[in-house]
């Protein structure tokens, strides 16, 4: 890894309730508009080939891991807490 680079672990969440399918002043949905908004955040980092990043979307509610240190333990601690099918998430698990 190069000294001007970090590694990083993210998890962008969208949520996808039906109120983000309402319009934004600029016209466009407000999932269109945060999909948009996980690509920039994306392109934007500094790739290093250790570095993971995941996206989930939870419609019906938000969940925050307390004991989770690092993206394996966070998808380790929401398998446990809220069992889901093992495609419910982009990246690894």
């Amino acid at each position: 890894m190069r000294p001007d680079v970090r590694r990083v672990d993210a998890i962008l969440v969208i949520d996808a309730s039906t109120s983000m399918t309402e319009r934004t002043p600029a016209g466009r949905t407000k999932i269109d508009a945060a999909i948009a908004a996980a690509h920039a955040f994306l392109d934007a980092l500094r790739v290093d080939p250790s570095d993971q990043a995941a996206m989930a979307s939870r419609p019906a509610y938000a969940y925050r891991a307390p004991e989770a240190e690092g993206l394996a333990d966070i998808y380790a601690q929401i398998a446990v807490d809220i069992p889901c099918p093992a495609d419910a998430f982009w990246g690894g698990r």
